[in-house]
């Protein structure tokens, strides 16, 4: 973009400034384009604190390769045109990215909760704490009858426009309704597998992969995220039974199952709790990778502020990143979605902080209410009229709300454009408990962590 030499620019409203020493981390909150600068930078672009023109800067100042500069910093958004409001443009872009998606353009994924309850009792269970929601209560919990997921298949392609779609079974623990999973996969490998590509995928707590059920999953090339707290010890003090007894062993033996028939566990997910967070040492990384464990999420309770502060909290996710990398194994969450975010240029790849909103896919629960995703307690249709969700404006404007700019609670944020609000049950729970307590604290972490990470993205 080359800017008109008697255009009057401005600095933008959302231009965010990180001091290194002599040097500047500058970047748009909204856009990014994180950039190295040094004093001089920084007094070119507090020269437009007050609308100014190429033209008079070039007048007024002698400054060695004026023009690219100014280009530069227009480009990244930290100089805008008096006349551009930054969050109108957004607006628009939002605007049309929703109409794509209440189209149905976008949508994929079917989501089936076959069975909201669980036979593990962890600490921090997310699904647990969510029930708690009055509309998950009474009707929406139980197993999933075949009937129920049947019409959620029918009317899900009959909705779709693409012929690759994807079947994910969620819970609760999805595999306590066994059943429902084959039969599931028959009727749509049978019955559609000459018209759809179909992609199976699920989330289990790998206490239930017997090596029958691990040969079923290898078989239709499933995708399965499942669950490790730690080391055996660390782990059992936080997922186990109704019983007390712990899951380590059995996590295991299922992880042995789908080893054992060609389905080999490389990912899998961890929740940082008071219970576990420091329990988990370097050996716990070497195990992992003795596993052949090649990327695992580490993320903080969802629901719980832990007892430690941000800052210690910041301090041991990233000791724990780098044991992982020392181990080259890729280790993230929701708190480095901010530093990936801040280097992706197209708006449009970064626009929702969650895939429930982007239209890509819905959740069904076992009374036939579809909910945005498996843990949301937030009803927005019924499988019944399905297509009549898409075009409501309810829908429309649950997803306007969860789209870059529009976020409430996260404008004027310094990473706001990044960040994307984490994730949108910390925002439910919140609204049901009437407590933003839980926002708060992993808003100040993913706020400590992304500056961290942006220094020595930038900073060599």
């Amino acid at each position: 973009m080359i800017i008109d030499s008697k255009q009057l620019l401005l600095v933008s409203s959302n231009l965010v400034l990180n001091k290194y020493g002599k040097q500047y981390i500058v970047y748009n909150s909204l856009f990014g384009f994180p950039t190295v600068l040094n004093r001089s930078g920084l007094r070119l672009i507090n020269l437009f604190k007050k609308p100014k023109t190429l033209n008079q800067i070039e007048q007024e100042y002698d400054i060695e390769n004026l023009k690219d500069w100014i280009n530069l910093f227009v480009n990244n958004r930290f100089l805008r045109p008096v006349d551009f409001d930054e969050r109108q443009f957004i607006r628009q872009r939002v605007d049309k990215t929703v109409q794509k998606i209440v189209s149905g353009k976008f949508l994929e994924s079917l989501g089936l909760i076959c069975d909201t309850g669980c036979n593990l009792d962890c600490s921090y269970c997310l699904n647990k704490k969510m029930r708690q929601v009055l509309s998950r209560k009474s009707k929406a919990r139980g197993k999933m009858k075949w009937q129920t997921a049947k019409m959620a298949i029918d009317n899900f392609l009959s909705t779709v426009a693409k012929d690759k779609v994807e079947i994910y079974f969620g819970g609760g623990e999805a595999f306590r309704n066994w059943d429902l999973v084959e039969k599931v996969v028959a009727y749509c490998l049978n019955n559609f597998g000459s018209h759809y590509k179909f992609i199976f995928s699920t989330n289990t707590n790998a206490t239930l992969i017997t090596s029958k059920r691990a040969k079923f999953l290898s078989k239709h090339d499933f995708i399965i995220t499942t669950s490790l707290d730690g080391p055996s010890k660390v782990n059992n003090s936080v997922r186990f039974y109704y019983s007390g007894n712990g899951t380590y062993d059995d996590i295991l033996k299922s992880w042995d199952n789908l080893e054992n028939h060609n389905k080999k566990v490389e990912w899998f997910c961890l929740t940082l709790t008071d219970n576990n967070i420091y329990g988990i040492k370097e050996s716990f990384f070497d195990f992992l990778c003795q596993r052949g464990i090649k990327s695992c999420s580490f993320e903080p309770d969802l629901v719980m502020p832990l007892k430690i502060t941000p800052e210690e909290l910041v301090e041991k996710l990233i000791w724990f990143k780098e044991l992982a990398i020392e181990r080259k194994i890729s280790l993230g969450g929701m708190w480095d979605k901010g530093i990936k975010n801040m280097f992706e240029e197209d708006i449009k790849k970064r626009m929702f902080g969650c895939s429930a909103f982007t239209g890509r896919g819905i959740s069904v629960l076992p009374s036939g209410d579809i909910v945005p995703c498996s843990y949301s307690a937030k009803i927005i249709g019924k499988i019944k009229a399905m297509q009549d969700l898409l075009a409501s404006t309810e829908y429309q404007s649950l997803i306007s709300s969860r789209a870059i700019g529009q976020i409430k609670e996260c404008i004027g944020c310094e990473i706001e454009g990044q960040c994307l609000g984490g994730c949108y049950i910390t925002t439910e729970y919140c609204e049901y408990k009437n407590s933003d307590d839980i926002f708060q604290y992993r808003c100040k972490i993913f706020k400590l962590i992304t500056k961290h990470l942006l220094e020595k993205a930038v900073m060599k």
